[in-house]
């Protein structure tokens, strides 16, 4: 399933024929410098992966990593996309890459391209989880319009968390009926709330990244 389009790249479901790019992901050392665990020793534990994990998750919260396949090459070169981090509660915009891939501008591209996409998931506000020192992944979170909000721990080591609202973009037409503040909502909810509201019937709404 094709999730986005970009001029070098495409963001789609992972499936079967990803393992071998999943293994190489999370075993090649410089890829694994900022990334909490054990490198990956067998073709096994990336099948364990895709199944009950990134699949699982599809099925269970429609969403989850997206391969992301470079064009010019017809291959899989990382990944980017949402993940539910429980610990906080929050949705994570996760991204990793080949590092023949890196300094090429392919992460922006592609969380440009991904965080369009999150309000198809009814997801608003997205966080990534960075380790000390990673200032790539940081620049990668900055030009994305993340901001770091704080420091924590996750999975035993310490991160930055960088944050990001996904902005409303709404158009008002006044309908004739409406009263001043029959033009606002203040409710968290505006694409829900605000739809079946009679004051804002003349309101386009959509989501930017």
């Amino acid at each position: 399933m094709i999730i986005a389009e970009t001029d070098r790249l495409i963001l789609r479901h992972f499936d079967e024929r990803d393992t071998q790019a999943l293994f190489l992901l999370n075993s090649l050392p410089e890829v694994l410098t900022y990334i909490p665990g054990a490198p990956m020793t067998s073709l096994s534990q990336a099948s364990d992966i895709l199944e009950n994990v990134i699949l699982a998750n599809y099925r269970e919260l429609g969403y989850g990593r997206w391969a992301v396949e470079h064009k010019a090459d017809g291959k899989v070169i990382g990944f980017c996309g949402p993940k539910l981090i429980t610990e906080f509660n929050e949705v994570e915009l996760g991204y990793r890459y080949l590092p023949q891939y890196w300094g090429k501008g392919i992460g922006f591209e592609a969380g440009t391209a991904a965080l369009a996409r999150f309000k198809d998931y009814d997801i608003h506000e997205a966080i990534a989880l960075i380790l000390l020192g990673n200032k790539g992944s940081e620049g990668v979170a900055r030009k994305l319009g993340m901001v770091e909000r704080n420091r924590d721990k996750f999975m035993g080591h310490k991160v930055n968390v960088f944050h990001k609202v996904l902005k409303l973009l709404i158009t008002i037409k006044k309908p004739a009926n409406a009263g001043f503040f029959g033009l606002y909502c203040f409710s968290y909810q505006h694409d829900r709330t605000c739809r079946s509201c009679k004051y804002h019937r003349g309101i386009n709404y959509g989501w930017s990244a």
